[in-house]
């Protein structure tokens, strides 16, 4: 399974969904787990963000909704307990709404040589200079934050 997590805003970020979206569905995303930002507490948006995801991506979606107040220790609290709550021993591609990030290989090709342990997980942006996977552990024994 490949699974990507992203964090919208959707007060600001709305016009990034089609494309992004679309990029990353060229990988075979099965599981899309996004948390739909707004402090303005605007339902529209986030119904239209679900709609952007919807039209321009393949894939199951899971929605997580955050209406408020969102600073970065709040994302990133909310993001642990995301990542918590998702399957283990499956890979999770997390980057932002406004990133397209680039593989030396397709990303379910690179899952097919790399051998976890279970209970780990692998993170996209902790390459090493030979181009494999660096490990990080989801048994929360320290925030995924700490583990960056």
């Amino acid at each position: 399974m490949l699974n990507l997590i992203t964090c919208v805003g959707v007060d600001y970020d709305l016009d990034f969904i089609p494309q992004w979206s679309r990029y990353y569905s060229q990988f075979g995303v099965d599981t899309w787990y996004v948390v739909l930002h707004s402090n303005r507490n605007d339902r529209h948006k986030i119904d239209e963000a679900k709609e952007l995801f919807r039209a321009n991506a393949q894939g199951r979606f899971v929605f997580w909704e955050w209406l408020g107040n969102f600073h970065s220790n709040l994302k990133v609290s909310f993001l642990n307990t995301c990542l918590s709550s998702l399957p283990q021993n499956e890979w999770v591609i997390h980057c932002d709404v406004d990133e397209l990030c680039e593989w030396p290989s397709p990303p379910r090709e690179l899952i097919s040589t790399q051998q976890g342990d279970e209970g780990l997980r692998k993170h996209d942006r902790r390459w090493s200079s030979d181009y494999q996977l660096n490990e990080y552990s989801t048994m929360w024994t320290c925030d995924f934050y700490s583990q960056l």
